[in-house]
């Protein structure tokens, strides 16, 4: 057993260090500590509030100007679309999570250098209160472009980790997005646990790998002190959705919160940082090949969600006339034919079900509507399957057309909760886009 394993300290008191002792460096800072925090506060508070109110004052405006800047009117529409549904395709708690990763980054990566005096600071009130590991003497004098290459790095890969987890939302299917809540609030949590706590041995020399193998040599006193910090800021955003306030009200209220927590967790994460200097000098950094290796790898993961973006922009921009339909099904009316028992032994049922569904067209052009594929869904599961018939819906008007299904009803499936009424079912239309299904919620199961 190697010495740093054999000092491994146990569960209770990683805890404890990690969401106790760290987040009360408030009441040790010095004069000089004080002066830095309230600075970063100050800097991150200038960026972030004056963001928040011309959000909040001119959000239509911005919006606007940045679609004119970037691309053509014709595309406009599309865009709109394109973000909308990459948003509301999330649970809440990936989008809540987003949200508060994203200012996170955009603080860290402009005050940098604001974080790093900060932490020094810490360190050296560290050193007077007897710690054996605060060391000013063991510091590197990095230049400036040095911290920025390494906080860009980190924000490239924490980009990437957030961008797989919103690949992995962008489906109707609960397991997905329960598996991308869960993926979005670690991402959070982990996020802020190496932003804070790698100055200390960004001081030293020592690189993204040894930081992150030394949070994972102390898990729970690492990744608890980035729940602290990041899990209040997520319990705070949701109370202000709730209380349906204006966008810029919501936004001043949260990001006020978040300018405090970050500079908290700069000054808690270099209590920590300090702490594991050690474990994080027992490991190699990467060599070139990895680290090649990395940066290729994290690259090829924005290159290609960036390219699937364009992919799906492209193909949308000859479909929004349907996208931009009303779709209405009648479950009043809806008509179950008589069911075909032969696979009872099996246990499941064929049910026929036909569907009134309404288009409407709200636009001045007519829309054809070709064979896309049609899922009725309960939940997680597809019940039935089916193409929707060519149509084509007249400018202003309106089309009425039968959905025929064939519905297989699992006894097993009601036994896990699924329903027999169609009220609580939900239609799910699949946009063939060069290749790749679309999915479309035409309403969604209660």
């Amino acid at each position: 057993m190697t010495e740093s394993a054999s000092a491994r300290p146990g569960i209770l008191p990683q805890l404890r260090s990690g969401l106790l002792d760290a987040p009360a460096v408030l009441l040790r800072m010095s004069g000089r500590s004080w002066f830095w925090f309230l600075a970063y506060i100050g800097l991150s508070g200038l960026l972030l509030l004056v963001c928040a109110l011309l959000i909040g004052a001119r959000e239509q405006a911005i919006e606007q100007a940045i679609l004119d800047f970037l691309f053509p009117e014709d595309w406009h529409v599309v865009l709109k679309f394109v973000i909308s549904f990459a948003f509301s395709s999330q649970a809440k708690e990936v989008v809540s999570n987003l949200v508060l990763f994203l200012s996170l980054t955009l603080v860290s990566i402009i005050f940098f250098w604001a974080k790093e005096f900060l932490s020094q600071w810490i360190e050296r009130d560290m050193q007077k209160t007897g710690s054996d590991e605060a060391d000013p003497v063991k510091w590197r004098d990095n230049a400036l472009w040095f911290e920025a290459l390494e906080e860009i790095k980190w924000t490239l890969l924490g980009l990437a980790l957030m961008c797989v987890t919103l690949w992995i939302g962008h489906d109707v299917a609960a397991w997905r997005q329960t598996v991308a809540s869960i993926l979005s609030y670690f991402v959070l949590i982990f996020s802020t646990a190496v932003n804070f706590i790698a100055p200390p041995m960004q001081r030293r020399g020592m690189r993204y790998n040894q930081v992150i193998g030394a949070i994972f040599e102390r898990p729970l006193e690492s990744l608890g002190f980035g729940a602290a910090m990041a899990l209040p800021q997520v319990l705070i955003l949701h109370v202000l959705n709730a209380a349906s306030l204006s966008i810029g009200m919501t936004l001043v209220l949260l990001f006020s919160v978040n300018i405090l927590f970050v500079a908290w967790s700069a000054a808690a994460g270099t209590v920590l940082g300090v702490k594991l200097v050690h474990e994080a000098a027992e490991r190699r950094p990467f060599g070139w090949f990895a680290r090649v290796g990395t940066a290729l790898s994290t690259i090829a993961v924005l290159a290609v969600f960036g390219w699937l973006g364009a992919k799906l922009a492209v193909a949308l921009k000859d479909k929004t006339q349907i996208l931009k339909c009303r779709y209405d099904v009648s479950w009043s009316e809806v008509d179950f034919q008589k069911p075909d028992l032969t696979g009872l032994l099996g246990g499941e049922i064929e049910v026929g079900v036909r569907l009134p569904m309404t288009v409407e067209n709200p636009t001045e052009w007519p829309v054809k509507l070709e064979q896309n594929r049609l899922a009725l869904v309960d939940g997680d599961a597809v019940i039935a399957e089916t193409r929707l018939s060519a149509l084509e819906v007249p400018p202003m008007g309106k089309v009425e057309t039968i959905l025929d299904l064939k519905a297989k009803l699992r006894a097993g499936s009601l036994l896990e909760g699924a329903s027999l009424n169609p009220a609580e079912w939900g239609l799910v239309l699949y946009i063939d886009l060069d290749g790749m299904d679309f999915p479309v919620p035409l309403m969604a199961d209660n």
